[in-house]
């Protein structure tokens, strides 16, 4: 699962919303299909927890897999400020989620700023490290306590 969701230049331009096949949607009251991804958005944005939180840039893991990011473009609206744009990814490794987030900004020919693509690269990377890290501790304690019963099965 991947969904792109972007601000674009004018208000009275509606929103653009992509799947993870590349579909564009301009998010409009008549667009059923949609409007449902981006509710599968939203929803992605609020079940994720936070890991990364700096100016525009958020950072947000989901508690099984994929990442949820939202920051703004370095591409300005129609009265100068920047556009924003929210993505999820089930993607767990650091390329693939810049790669995907790379491939829906080109797709609508918009540009994430450099200091956010290295802060993503760097969150991502030390997101799952951490992961990984909970995931070592969780086998030692379960080697621990099998040596533990065993030795106990052998002394009684």
């Amino acid at each position: 699962m991947r969904i792109f969701w972007a601000q674009n230049e004018k208000p009275s331009i509606p929103d653009t919303l992509i799947d993870e096949n590349g579909k564009i949607y301009k998010l409009g009251d008549e667009d059923y299909e949609g409007s449902s991804l981006f509710n599968k958005l939203l929803d992605y944005q609020t079940i994720t927890k936070t890991v990364y939180q700096s100016g525009n840039l958020v950072i947000k893991r989901h508690l099984n897999k994929g990442f949820f990011i939202s920051s703004n473009f370095s591409d300005k609206d129609d009265i100068g400020r920047p556009m924003a744009f929210m993505f999820y990814t089930e993607n767990n490794t650091k390329e693939s989620i810049i790669s995907d987030l790379l491939f829906f900004s080109k797709l609508i020919k918009r540009t994430i700023t450099n200091e956010d693509n290295r802060n993503i690269e760097t969150e991502i990377l030390k997101a799952t490290k951490e992961n990984n890290k909970k995931i070592v501790k969780l086998i030692a304690v379960i080697i621990t306590a099998l040596i533990i019963y065993m030795l106990w099965k052998k002394i009684s």
